[in-house]
């Protein structure tokens, strides 16, 4: 792959990857509101139960203390309820964190082929340099050679 279209997949991965954390994100606020919920249907549930049992007691109506304990009833089904959609969120919140984890995984992956790509362009280059310098240095020693044996077949000739 030629580095413009890895760099352009990369950014795609990223993409992916912010995509995922912000659904994360929002999946755990999510959750936390239904628990948020929750809490204060069971503290008002508290509440009810507490206020039913001071009536009883202070002035036994037996159609009001009914009332708040159909009431309390009716609370207890919205938590149970509530606590089923807490189970759920919770489930697409894993679903979204494992999501997550994958686009992390595939980016990293990219990021290591385009490390890769640029180190074997880097050694190639080194020995392409490594190669020109060891020419270079031959061909400076072969003309060395040549001017030391044409010197000694020059002394040879005049001596």
């Amino acid at each position: 792959m030629a580095a413009s279209q890895m760099s352009t997949l990369l950014r795609i991965r990223k993409r992916q990857e912010e995509l995922r954390a912000q659904s994360l994100a929002r999946a755990r606020r999510d959750v936390d509101a239904a628990r948020q919920e929750r809490d204060l249907l069971s503290a008002w549930r508290l509440e009810i139960f507490d206020e039913a049992g001071v009536r009883a007691r202070a002035v036994f109506d037996p159609g009001d203390v009914r009332l708040y304990f159909r009431f309390e009833r009716h609370l207890t089904r919205l938590i149970d309820d509530k606590d089923a959609h807490l189970v759920q969120l919770a489930d697409v919140a894993e679903k979204r964190r494992l999501e997550l984890e994958d686009a992390m995984k595939q980016r990293r992956i990219i990021e290591k082929l385009i490390e890769r790509k640029a180190r074997q362009a880097r050694e190639h280059a080194r020995r392409a340099e490594q190669k020109a310098t060891d020419e270079t240095a031959s061909k400076y020693a072969a003309m060395a050679r040549r001017r030391d044996m044409a010197a000694v077949a020059y002394e040879e000739e005049w001596a």
